[in-house]
């Protein structure tokens, strides 16, 4: 089912900047529409369909790719010195 919104708001779905739809549509991974306003409208279910099967177009809600290994930080307390020797 299509569900279409401008380019600002599709960017704010998917945390791209608006001109990274721009340039998806321009590069012909995606469509644009034109309401009868005038503005350019995208299909939010298309660009979600896209970036599943195209590798160049990257997921802005996971920043870190699909392979990304995020460890705890490691505690850095112990090798810090007692507080009265670091004044």
């Amino acid at each position: 089912m299509a569900n279409y919104a401008p380019i600002h708001r599709a960017a704010t779905v998917f945390h791209r900047h608006v001109r990274t739809i721009e340039n998806w549509l321009g590069q012909g991974f995606i469509h644009g529409f034109r309401d009868k306003a005038g503005a350019i409208m995208v299909d939010l279910s298309e660009i979600e369909t896209a970036l599943k099967t195209n590798p160049r177009m990257r997921d802005g809600r996971r920043p870190y790719g699909p392979n990304a290994k995020i460890l705890p930080l490691p505690s850095t307390t112990a090798a810090l010195p007692p507080a009265e020797e670091r004044k």
